[in-house]
């Protein structure tokens, strides 16, 4: 155990101690700990403008022909599952092998193979993305590719949804 201090050093800790506490008070001409004004944000600054990037009319041409394969392979898959839904519908609570049941696995296959103009629109969309991505040339406007791939692929993914649905047997339209 340490020796105690005498007491008049016990006195002077105090003092000390309560000196050192009341520099601390807020009544002082002390710096405050905030952020100074240099700190401060200057302003909000505006995004410098993007340049306008030339606009390509033969890539602009492909990617409509290719949007519009798919609204057409899209209408017609949706024609062909309507008509063909009552049929998949009395196949899928037939026994397996009887004449109903053949007749919705031959709906489901047509339907199937109705895909194919809405796949190559995103597949030849996705080549294009890939090649346009990789050149080395100069830069063009790809806005119009960007979105016709995102639309393709939201019908390739409502085609696929549907006939999930009518596989499994349910005929809600």
């Amino acid at each position: 155990m340490l020796p105690m201090p005498p007491r008049s050093a016990r006195s002077w800790f105090l003092i000390a101690g309560a000196a050192m506490l009341a520099a601390c008070s807020e009544s002082g001409g002390y710096p405050s700990l905030a952020p100074r004004a240099v700190e401060q944000p200057v302003g909000t600054e505006a995004a410098p403008a993007t340049p306008s990037l030339p606009v390509d009319a033969a890539l602009d041409a492909e990617v409509a022909a290719l949007a519009a394969q798919a609204a057409k392979g899209q209408a017609d898959f949706t024609r062909m599952a309507d008509e063909s839904c009552a049929a998949i519908a009395r196949g899928a609570s037939a026994q397996e092998g009887s004449e109903p049941w053949i007749a919705a696995q031959q709906a489901l296959s047509a339907l199937e193979a109705a895909r194919a103009p809405v796949l190559a629109a995103a597949a030849a969309l996705d080549r294009l993305v890939i090649e346009r991505g990789t050149a080395t040339g100069s830069v063009v406007d790809l806005t119009r590719l960007g979105g016709a791939q995102a639309q393709v692929s939201a019908l390739d993914a409502s085609e696929q949804a549907r006939l999930a649905e009518l596989s499994a047997g349910r005929c809600t339209r």
